[in-house]
């Protein structure tokens, strides 16, 4: 049980300090624009997407400290059900979308997502 219990910790720790590795070099870098095909109002929900799965990959593992380390009840109760329920549904999200960009609109957003940068055009 413990040993368990440490594993969940040690993986908490580490997405929360890629998750804040990955807000500083977006913030240092920049984001590439969302490619010009997309509709505007999916652009939208992409940005409310990406800043709602980022809020959730901070709050997950400052709930779960609050209630290994601190015993609050309620964070661990928020960490379990419905932040790890959000999570998976703009995880299901964000792979639907990625799909549905490279097989229906046929763009290079899945280039994007892994090298940080369209492909040219030439």
């Amino acid at each position: 049980e413990w040993t368990s219990a440490n594993i969940h910790i040690y993986i908490g720790f580490a997405v929360l300090g890629l998750t804040l590795l990955r807000i500083v070099l977006r913030l240092v870098q920049g984001a590439p624009a969302a490619p010009v095909s997309e509709p505007a109002p999916l652009r939208v929900a992409a940005a409310a997407t990406h800043g709602a799965l980022y809020l959730l990959l901070l709050a997950m593992p400052a709930a779960g400290i609050a209630k290994f380390y601190f015993g609050v009840g309620l964070a661990g109760f928020i960490h379990g059900g419905p932040m790890k329920l959000a999570l998976w549904i703009l995880v299901g999200l964000h792979v639907a979308a990625a799909l549905v960009h490279m097989f229906y609109w046929k763009t290079d957003i899945m280039q994007r997502m892994t090298s940080g940068r369209l492909k040219s055009a030439a």
